[in-house]
């Protein structure tokens, strides 16, 4: 400081603490930081600006700090780190050694998304000690998990599962209480299909689902299948919630579930004015009747229809609803291939020229039986 200038104000902690979080992503808050100049001028933050210090790739550390493996291993990294934590809105978990540590560090209103694998123990360590894997699941539930995505490997079979098939009962009774998720991604063969939907019926904050069965083909089972109690479930859910995404990759509709509980699921789901996307894959939905269900415009942006069976009535329904959709943007409809029926020729008509005369940028219509012949009449529609 040179004679005359007067001296710096420090910024209190406290507003401090309200003007960091408007730094939208690590380079503009370090900036920050360092123009503050000193330990002092940083207040609470000076362990986050040391923290920056020890890493070249500073992405991990705002705004949402993420938690690996290599973190907890390097303890002045750790010391730092439970010095600052508390100041974060959102924490991503790739890795935890101890439960206890997330509860004894994170504060209640932090919202934690969580990508890490579950205990492979039955004996996992709570607070340096080891517990029940009860305990484990008791204690993961009472965290503010607000996005969730378990992925166990697809085709690597020789890969560790992010959920031991042992602990699933633990696992689907702990997600029912997780009131708190917004985004839930569930890659596996046996999703908990019962405590998912249940979890969505009594959900306000739920707006994502993504559930992607791997193709059967890989492995020895049948595909799962939604029972009328977990249709009834979900369909409250489309109603009563500001659902935005719903992918459903090789999970179909039990054969035996009754014809109104199914129409009521479709109607919902293709009603719901919230629904941005919408993405069904695998022919065990059976026939989807779009003619009972679809209202006149859809507020849709993305709609994949793929591997399921819509006779020419479903397709013409389709085709009416599309070309007054003005939100409608991506749109695939993506057969069998192996039908062979001559009422299909004009719907497919119908359905091209709806596109081409819609807001649709992206349309696949594949796996049907388009013969080259029939080309010279949908040709001038696209």
């Amino acid at each position: 400081m040179q004679a005359g200038d007067a001296p710096l104000t420090l910024l209190p902690a406290d507003v401090l603490l309200k003007v960091c979080p408007w730094a939208q992503d690590a380079t503009t808050l370090f900036s920050f930081l360092e123009a503050l100049g000193t330990p002092q001028a940083r207040g609470p933050f000076e362990p986050l600006w040391q923290l920056g210090a020890t890493m070249s790739d500073r992405e991990p550390l705002w705004p949402s700090l993420v938690l690996t493996e290599a973190v907890f291993q390097n303890p002045e990294r750790l010391h730092l780190m439970e010095s600052v934590i508390q100041h974060y809105s959102t924490v991503t978990v790739k890795w935890v050694g101890d439960l206890g540590w997330l509860h004894v560090h994170l504060a209640p209103h932090t919202a934690v998304t969580w990508v890490a694998a579950f205990p492979s123990s039955r004996f996992p360590v709570i607070h340096g000690t080891p517990s029940t894997i009860d305990a484990w699941f008791d204690l993961w539930a009472q965290l503010r998990l607000t996005k969730l995505a378990i992925r166990n490997p697809t085709y690597d079979i020789d890969s560790e599962p992010a959920l031991d098939p042992d602990f699933v009962p633990f696992f689907e009774r702990a997600l029912v209480r997780c009131c708190h998720v917004q985004s839930l991604t569930v890659e596996c063969w046996s999703p908990s299909l019962g405590a998912i939907f249940e979890l969505a019926a009594h959900s306000s904050t739920l707006v994502y689902l993504d559930i992607m069965v791997p193709f059967p083909i890989f492995v020895d089972a049948e595909s799962p299948h939604l029972n009328a109690a977990q249709l009834v479930h979900a369909t409250k859910w489309l109603t009563c919630t500001p659902v935005q995404h719903v992918c459903l990759s090789y999970v179909g509709l039990e054969p035996a579930t009754d014809a109104a509980v199914r129409q009521e699921f479709f109607a919902a789901l293709f009603s719901c004015s919230t629904l941005h996307f919408v993405q069904t894959y695998g022919r065990d939905f059976g026939p989807m009747a779009l003619q009972d269900v679809l209202p006149s415009t859809l507020t849709l942006q993305s709609l994949f229809l793929c591997g399921v069976l819509l006779e020419p009535a479903a397709l013409s329904a389709l085709a009416r609803a599309v070309r007054d959709s003005t939100n409608l943007k991506h749109l695939c409809v993506r057969g069998f291939g192996t039908l062979n029926r001559t009422d299909y020729d004009t719907t497919f008509h119908e359905l091209f020229d709806a596109v081409a005369h819609s807001k649709v940028r992206d349309f696949e219509a594949s796996s049907w039986p388009l013969g080259d012949a029939r080309w010279s009449d949908l040709g001038p529609c696209v």
